[in-house]
């Protein structure tokens, strides 16, 4: 065959691509295939869906302990909330009170904040911040490692309550960086629960009635606001006043999704779940969330998610459900039982991964429409801790079922995808896989990688030959 700038082949034919890059052909029948160009360079490189292991990975470090000093969910014993990742490094935030260097080591005070080898686990004991209180969301902009909870001060720095900004090498407060919470008319902390970053702003949710800057002036923030990421001076243009509190959202370039126990957003009833127009602030119109169970002590959602024109969403009662992005039509949902609220949420090569407390026995049971009577649903899978969805199909994969442990029962609080597509998973984990019959150690965190995180290379000159029947 002569080359060409393409190669075009329209017959129908068995290929084999050899290691060498010999391409193999040969026609099989009179069938026409549709015709494919595959030009010299090759076609992109395209990370195909697939699965991470059900086996934890070594990991050097972990956090032990709970400290609920301040802190508005003291029935939380769940010691990690939070993760980011910069320069190789993932900074792990929670309600820990200290850090072990493996089983059977002596603990290291180091609380609420602390950071680890992406690819080791080990302690970077170098990296040293004082905080007082639960650190529940972390972000990465502009080199910085956007600190967001419920404590006072960070290192003894004045406003820097409920939201900092972190040298990530040396855990110092970012001078002139200062966007701190306040909330009017309580003795309670205010705090940030749920940070996004989207462009040149951090979007921050949480139970704070008003933020103060480095300039010293107070301004009004209705549990829900946007500060820069170069000096985390709050927005002039973006206002919102959601009432209740928010414990998650998720910023695009056009909405910004939330999730948490709230009755309203600017004045209008939108129940646990809605959005916002990411440059003011205005209620985005759209359905209300489907409920699967109604209780006035458990009106919350802890996670949501956009993935291409479609949002996940998880919380009470035992529930995670797909939605269609434009007009929040529900396209499917799922319950789990007997437990399982839904606690986090995260996307990676094609699959939604959801945190829970599924405990041994729960079983997640597909469209079913309610809690705990289960109408409707059409079929049942084992899940426990965490588990995932085919995003394309829009179905649980209850063959993947990871193998690890809790000290409390409270699964999985956080979870988070690192650049090299491993998955982090936070809360009150106690121990890693079995591997010969050891548990591997895991405290805290547990983390599962992808059996192959890099691409195959491009194949290079090939040459193609025509065997026909």
């Amino acid at each position: 065959m002569a080359r060409r700038s393409s190669r075009r082949l329209a017959v129908a034919v068995l290929a084999t691509l050899t290691c060498a890059g010999t391409l193999s052909v040969s026609a099989v029948d009179a069938q026409m295939l549709p015709a494919v160009d595959i030009g010299d360079a090759g076609l992109p490189a395209q990370i195909a869906p697939s699965l991470v292991r059900t086996r934890t990975e070594v990991l050097q470090a972990g956090v032990v302990g709970v400290l609920k000093n301040g802190d508005s969910e003291s029935g939380v014993d769940t010691p990690v909330q939070a993760f980011a990742e910069l320069n190789g490094v993932v900074y792990v935030g929670g309600k820990f009170a200290n850090v072990q260097r493996g089983a059977g080591a002596p603990l290291q005070a180091q609380s609420y904040l602390a950071a680890f080898d992406r690819s080791t686990g080990a302690w970077i004991d170098t990296f040293r911040p004082t905080l007082d209180g639960t650190v529940w969301d972390l972000a990465v902009a502009g080199g910085r490692l956007i600190v967001a909870g419920q404590f006072t001060n960070v290192n003894g720095v004045s406003r820097t309550a409920g939201l900092a900004a972190l040298d990530p090498v040396t855990g110092a407060v970012v001078p002139g960086w200062r966007a701190s919470l306040g909330l009017t008319g309580t003795s309670q902390r205010a705090y940030a629960r749920g940070l996004d970053v989207e462009g040149s702003w951090v979007y921050v949710g949480g139970n704070f009635s008003r933020i103060t800057g480095a300039d010293g002036v107070t301004t009004s923030a209705g549990r829900l606001a946007r500060v820069a990421v170069a000096d985390g001076k709050l927005s002039s243009t973006f206002r919102s006043n959601v009432g209740g509190t928010i414990t998650d959202l998720d910023a695009t370039p056009t909405r910004v999704w939330l999730a948490g126990k709230f009755e309203t957003i600017n004045g209008s009833t939108r129940r646990m779940a809605g959005a916002v127009d990411a440059t003011t602030g205005a209620l985005v119109p759209m359905q209300p969330l489907v409920l699967t169970y109604w209780h006035p002590d458990y009106v919350y959602q802890q996670g949501i998610l956009q993935i291409g024109d479609e949002v996940w969403v998880t919380g009470s009662q035992h529930s995670t459900q797909v939605y269609r992005a434009s007009d929040f039509t529900l396209l499917r949902q799922w319950v789990s039982d007997p437990w399982g609220d839904g606690q986090a949420l995260a996307h990676l090569d094609g699959y939604v991964y959801g945190g829970s407390h599924a405990n041994s026995g729960t079983s997640m049971y597909s469209d079913a429409r309610s809690w705990p009577e289960l109408t409707g649903w059409t079929r049942r899978d084992p899940v426990k801790w965490i588990g995932a969805w085919n995003v394309a199909q829009r179905d649980f994969v209850g063959t993947w079922q990871p193998s690890t442990s809790t000290s409390n029962g409270e699964g999985a609080w956080e979870l988070f995808v690192d650049s090299t597509r491993c998955l982090w998973a936070g809360g009150d984990f106690s121990r890693g896989s079995y591997v010969n019959g050891v548990a591997q150690y895991g405290q805290g965190f547990v983390k599962f990688c992808t059996p192959d995180p890099n691409p195959p290379t491009v194949p290079r000159s090939p040459v193609a030959s025509v065997a026909v029947a």
